[in-house]
């Protein structure tokens, strides 16, 4: 029972504190002021400019992925193909290792 009462007498004296309190004013010219901007066209708050380097960085990245890309198949093409890698790593006997890459592969 002391607990609930303990709780009620917080709760009256919280909402005495918000009664009391004052209420905050806004600015009254705020919504002719957003509704000017509007009518204007005003773009300073909203940055229209963005996609004319938001499409260079993206074709920017797309270039650079594509030159990565051929670069990585050169270097594939000129390494010969997979058994001959292997078997030169390894020191095995080439058609051993195809043999068993080929199996793997399929």
């Amino acid at each position: 029972m002391k607990d609930q009462e303990r709780i009620e007498s917080e709760v009256r004296q919280t909402l005495d504190v918000l009664d009391h309190m004052r209420r905050v004013e806004g600015n009254p010219y705020l919504f002719t002021r957003l509704q000017a901007q509007m009518a204007n066209g005003d773009r300073t708050a909203t940055r229209q400019s963005a996609p004319g380097w938001q499409l260079a960085l993206t074709m920017l990245i797309i270039v650079l992925n594509g030159a990565f890309l051929f670069q990585y198949w050169q270097g594939n093409r000129q390494s010969g193909s997979l058994p001959q890698a292997l078997s030169a790593e390894w020191g095995l006997d080439q058609n051993a290792s195809a043999y068993f890459i080929t199996q793997i592969e399929q």
